[in-house]
């Protein structure tokens, strides 16, 4: 007996334009941010001192870390592509303790206040983003890059808004809005990543099939 593997990839995901999905992740971010500098009621400073986007951060770092555990999970009940699933589950795992973080603000007090200096917690966050990207380097090429680097760079734009836009409350907008893009491009790499993967196991999943013959034969969907 001879074993072949019947390749089957019917997924619209995998042949959506990155311009598109970059739209789709930056318009509804964009407008929420719009909405809350143009809206007459509070003064723009007061919301974010109240951590108004903080929440809308935190709701983003939840439901993606649920999102990617599930979906890790899923992967593995249908034996599905292992790099998939070590992509989905570092994530879940990176951006449920970064959701924390940003919530308890744990590098920032939690760890000082337990007698740990704040290099030694940022080089800890060094070594937990080194980790993911060595668990997940293999599955992060082939899907939608560029998101995630957006991600990055957004990220550490926010960290130098105060030489970007000089002035208050522009400033404390500014990088309130940088971080918030962030966390958008980072939860929209990994849903993004975690969709196309249900949607390969939904409908292209890769079969084998047992043959006695050396002719390929495809399994009906």
């Amino acid at each position: 007996m001879r074993r072949y593997v019947s390749i089957r990839r019917n997924g619209a995901l995998a042949e959506t334009p990155t311009a598109w999905l970059v739209l789709g992740i930056l318009g509804p971010a964009a407008a929420v941010l719009a909405a809350l500098w143009l809206q007459p009621w509070a003064p723009v400073a007061e919301l974010i001192g109240n951590g108004l986007v903080a929440s809308l951060e935190s709701l983003l770092w939840v439901g993606t870390a649920a999102i990617c555990l599930f979906t890790a999970l899923m992967i593995h009940v249908a034996q599905g592509e292992r790099s998939r699933a070590r992509l989905l589950l570092a994530a879940g795992l990176v951006t449920l303790w970064l959701g924390l973080d940003d919530v308890f603000t744990i590098h920032g007090q939690v760890l000082p206040s337990l007698g740990v200096p704040v290099a030694a917690a940022k080089g800890a966050y060094l070594a937990i983003g080194a980790l993911y990207l060595l668990a997940a380097w293999r599955a992060i090429l082939p899907n939608r890059p560029t998101l995630l680097l957006a991600a990055v760079v957004l990220f550490e734009a926010s960290l130098r808004a105060e030489l970007l836009v000089p002035g208050m409350p522009a400033r404390l907008f500014a990088e309130a809005g940088l971080r918030f893009l962030a966390v958008a491009f980072w939860a929209g790499f990994h849903v993004a990543a975690a969709a196309r993967a249900i949607e390969e196991l939904a409908t292209g999943r890769i079969t084998a099939v047992t043959l006695a013959s050396e002719r390929l034969v495809r399994k009906p969907a």
